[in-house]
């Protein structure tokens, strides 16, 4: 009887340890995704229409200033135009880099509806 009621134990612990972890990602990932975001300000002028990241603390903005469109390099040490670009090419609103959230996605591949097939079998 000892030994069932350590086993016992030893399944709830291990079970609060494995929620601990998930909890402590998920608030990981909402300090990351708020320290990297592009701030949007809410401002109806200028808006950034796409950021890529192209090094460890530099990235490239592409940012709609009222009727133009500028290609901006920001680093540590400021920010610099780059060029500037015809605006015709781009929408007036900011396009969201991805339609589908987390969940969404988590949802899509528990449910075996993934749009990349053919990843990770042998053609």
């Amino acid at each position: 009887m000892p030994n069932s009621a350590a086993e016992i134990i030893s399944i709830v612990v291990t079970l609060l340890l494995m929620l601990a972890v998930f909890v402590g990602a998920y608030y990981v990932t909402r300090l990351v995704g708020r320290r990297y975001s592009v701030p949007t300000g809410g401002s109806r002028r200028v808006s950034v229409l796409e950021s890529t990241p192209v090094g460890k603390d530099s990235s490239l903005l592409l940012v709609k200033a009222g009727e133009r469109v500028f290609l901006i390099g920001s680093t540590p040490r400021g920010l610099s135009l780059i060029s500037e670009l015809d605006p015709e090419g781009f929408p007036d609103e900011p396009q969201p880099q991805s339609g589908l959230g987390f969940k969404a996605v988590f949802k899509s591949v528990l449910s075996g509806k993934n749009s990349r097939t053919g990843e990770g079998e042998d053609n």
